[in-house]
């Protein structure tokens, strides 16, 4: 990092409709929206300069989240506060919004490298005559993953692994829905999509329309927790 360069480390919520645009396509939405914000930016070099910055871990397309970040580079330092997080908010699409602003001294990899894993929320909607059979599925499914030493799903033509990325997964119902919590880990800085444990559990109903669900990343877990 150069002497007269700050890196402000934005943290926002990714939800509604935009949770179904392509991470290429909201990183074009970030240049747009902050050079909108009037924000000192650092840009890069060349023909085609672009601000810089650096996104946290993609997440997968259709799913929501409370816990996502973006280190901006600044060439000036500006507050971190209250009045900040409102030109952001004002100057971004609906379903990103800003909640806390930090100064840091490293890149983005080293925020990432304190990464444990990422705690999913997955919400299962259907018929309330299907329910009961759906939530046992899913607790039968559950017990299977607690003692498998493989899980064998197909993937972008090939088949892989996902045992050792499953962190922890509980199930939970209340109020006419069922679903489960799982803990994705971070390993050597990848991780898997919360839609492969999904299509793992919920695989005895994929044939049958009976069903809709939702995907929200919750929390980051960190080492030291």
């Amino acid at each position: 990092m150069q002497t007269n360069e700050f890196i402000l480390q934005a943290w926002y919520e990714k939800s509604g409709l935009i949770k179904y645009t392509a991470h290429r396509d909201v990183i074009n939405v970030f240049y747009i929206s902050l050079i909108r914000a009037k924000l000192p930016l650092c840009y890069t070099e060349g023909f085609n300069r672009i601000p810089r910055l650096s996104f946290s871990p993609a997440l997968s397309l259709g799913v929501s989240s409370k816990c996502e970040f973006v280190n901006i580079y600044l060439n000036k330092r500006v507050e971190a506060g209250d009045e900040l997080l409102k030109r952001l908010n004002d100057a971004f699409p609906p379903g990103i919004i800003f909640n806390r602003l930090d100064y840091v001294e490293a890149d983005i990899n080293k925020t990432v490298e304190k990464i444990k894993a990422f705690e999913y929320r997955c919400e299962i909607e259907a018929d309330c005559s299907a329910m009961e059979e759906i939530g046992e599925a899913i607790k039968n499914k559950i017990a299977a993953i607690g003692s498998a030493e493989k899980i064998m799903v197909n993937y972008n033509d090939r088949v892989r692994d996902i045992r050792p990325y499953i962190d922890g997964c509980e199930f939970f119902s209340a109020a006419g829905r069922a679903g489960f919590v799982v803990k994705t880990a971070l390993i050597a800085g990848s991780s898997i999509k919360p839609q492969l444990i999904m299509n793992y559990i919920m695989e005895q109903f994929k044939e049958k329309a009976i069903y809709c669900a939702s995907i929200q990343k919750e929390k980051i877990i960190y080492k030291n927790q």
